[in-house]
């Protein structure tokens, strides 16, 4: 069992990892976005890959459902036809 002061020790050293980390990357980004010319070349790609991410996870979404609609519609009816039967049965 982790006591109260391992904890707190813990937290502390993710608190300080992360402020002296932030500042290098937040360096690093804007190292690489004058490196490339602008910021809006950074931007481009960003969101070209965002919206990339999205349609495939769409295009997901979309291939799973139709099989994924019946699955679930017959859990439900299993599910029901057995709550009938319990209180027909007088359980």
């Amino acid at each position: 069992m982790l006591s109260k002061e391992k904890v707190v020790s813990v937290g502390r050293k993710v608190v300080y990892g992360v402020a002296l980390s932030a500042p290098v990357c937040v360096g690093s980004m804007t190292a690489y976005a004058s490196d490339s010319g602008s910021v809006s070349t950074v931007t481009t790609a960003l969101t070209n890959g965002i919206q990339t991410v999205s349609s495939d996870a769409m295009g997901a979404i979309g291939a799973i459902i139709p099989a994924a609609l019946p699955i679930m519609g017959a859990i439900v009816v299993v599910g029901l036809a057995i709550k009938v039967f319990k209180k027909v049965a007088g359980r």
